[in-house]
């Protein structure tokens, strides 16, 4: 039995790399220069007997059998070392950079959630807000989660926080910056009379908004639909990548405008110090 040549061959793509072409010139060398077994019927008399068209011998057929063999092992261990030493093109890190180049990869999907616990004055949520594209919206009203259809006062991504109005949502919900950072201190919406724009009682909508500088999601810049006064709610450390609350006080004006609650943020990090988990302390004021 002969093997056919294409098993003896090296495939295309490793026969075309330059350290196989390398070890391909040494492999035919070693063919050539590989010994032939005697036998018994002596080389010139096998030799004849083939020549005239008889049938090898036994002896004959394993003898050609074992050095088709051992070529093949040969090219199957050289295959096999010279493969640990050199990467294919396009492999690993190359293809799944390709694959990221045009695949957006969002493992937290589905897992966005507000969870309410009510403390002395004031109410705390954490919000799980760890998708890089999918929103977590929370109603206030129950403190809970909610769908982006249904009832909804304030929305997460990462950091990225926005109302339900403007571009945001369907709503007339707003926001404005109350200029305090202690939320004892903001017990309705009256008590305000700024006339600078952004801060209360001068509600701002959502409107498009664009942020830089990475912001906690690896990014160097992220665009968004939010509330352009809670647009930078935190300070980001550049060195530590690290955002800490700035502890202003905002007030939000429900979807309904039925409602305000004044919000503070807390926190962006869950106990075990992973990001885009939102803490928000709020309450409920009067009009």
């Amino acid at each position: 039995m002969r093997l056919p040549n294409e098993i003896l061959r090296p495939w295309p793509e490793i026969e075309s790399h330059p350290h196989m072409r390398r070890a391909g010139a040494g492999l035919k060398a070693a063919r050539n220069e590989q010994p032939q077994a005697k036998t018994s019927l002596g080389s010139e008399t096998q030799s004849a007997a083939c020549s005239k068209g008889k049938k090898c011998c036994q002896a004959c057929r394993k003898t050609r059998r074992g050095s088709q063999m051992t070529t093949l092992l040969i090219a199957l261990v050289l295959s096999l070392a010279l493969a640990s030493q050199c990467r294919h093109p396009a492999h690993d890190n190359q293809l799944q950079g390709i694959l990221d180049s045009v695949l957006e990869i969002d493992s937290e999907a589905g897992t966005g959630s507000c969870t309410t616990n009510v403390q002395s004055g004031f109410n705390r949520t954490l919000v799980q807000a760890t998708s890089q594209l999918e929103w977590t919206h929370c109603d206030l009203n129950i403190g809970a989660t909610t769908l982006a259809g249904g009832p909804w006062d304030m929305r997460f991504r990462r950091f990225a926080v926005g109302t339900n109005g403007g571009t945001s949502g369907s709503g007339t919900g707003a926001s404005c910056n109350t200029g305090l950072s202690s939320l004892a201190a903001v017990n309705s919406f009256s008590q305000f009379s700024s006339g600078t724009s952004g801060f209360c009682p001068n509600l701002a909508s959502d409107t498009n908004l664009s942020t830089s500088g990475g912001g906690g999601s690896g990014s160097g810049s992220t665009s968004f639909s939010g509330s352009p006064v809670m647009l930078e709610w935190y300070t980001y450390d550049s060195e530590t990548h690290v955002l800490t609350s700035k502890g202003e006080v905002y007030v939000i004006r429900s979807s309904d405008s039925a409602d305000y609650y004044a919000v503070q943020f807390h926190d962006y990090y869950s106990e075990a110090g992973t990001s885009g988990y939102i803490t928000i302390d709020w309450k409920r004021i009067d009009p």
